[in-house]
């Protein structure tokens, strides 16, 4: 898929095992289509400057690519927004800023984060799996601290916290099991919305649902909240 003069194009699609890639253009954007035995019916995501469409397994392929047609002009627009924003390969987001990044080869993985700059150091060839584990430790020291924190303010027990590898949510509350899962992404987030993430959460240890007295419980802990979660959009 991609723009010309504001002009969508949706290209041919190409195969790969259970997954497709649809790409064009001097100035390529690609949707990944995914066969998928969870969906029950089309579903259209775009993050971190990747679209992907998951379909039911048993659809076929064809389903995929006329809900692509469908929904191209919101892809195109979440796409051309993301990718928008200062590019990746030079730059580190966390927790809202973007880092110039400084990657020294190294035997052992560690870094520095100073005033605009993250001093990466790693393995030849690991610089990304080096800038996931500052993502995994910097997420998971904010997380303890602002669950430990927000939990005594609320008067709950202190839930177990996790960080994983997720790019489907930022938190996730098990409350039976007394148990929160966070997304290391939460760190690209400025630290006013990462906090919002984890109130959201918290609530659901009272109020299991998104009703309108779940959203008046995170009021009474976060007046703005809902500017905290616009952030979340335009990040």
């Amino acid at each position: 898929m991609s723009i010309s003069s504001q002009t969508a194009i949706l290209p041919q699609t190409r195969e790969k095992g259970n997954e497709r890639q649809d790409n064009a253009g001097d100035e390529r954007y690609e949707v990944t289509l995914v066969k998928s035995r969870r969906c029950r019916v089309c579903v259209a995501e775009v993050l971190n400057g990747k679209a992907e469409v998951r379909i039911p397994f048993h659809a076929t392929y064809a389903v995929g690519e006329a809900f692509i047609r469908e929904k191209e002009q919101w892809l195109l627009r979440m796409l051309a927004k993301q990718h928008a924003l200062p590019s990746t390969s030079g730059k580190f987001r966390l927790w809202g800023e973007d880092l110039a990044i400084e990657y020294n080869v190294g035997s052992r993985y560690g870094y520095e984060l100073r005033e605009g700059k993250a001093i990466v150091r790693g393995p030849e060839g690991k610089r990304e799996e080096a800038l996931k584990r500052i993502r995994r430790i910097e997420t998971g020291k904010f997380v303890a601290e602002a669950t430990a924190r927000y939990a005594a303010t609320m008067g709950l027990d202190l839930p177990a916290v996790e960080v994983r590898d997720s790019k489907r949510y930022l938190g996730k509350c098990y409350y039976k099991e007394n148990r929160i899962r966070y997304s290391l992404n939460l760190s690209r987030f400025p630290v006013e919305a990462a906090e919002g993430v984890v109130v959201h959460e918290l609530c659901h240890f009272k109020i299991h649902d998104h009703s309108r007295a779940f959203y008046d419980e995170v009021a009474k802990v976060l007046p703005d909240y809902a500017e905290r979660r616009k952030m979340l959009k335009n990040y």
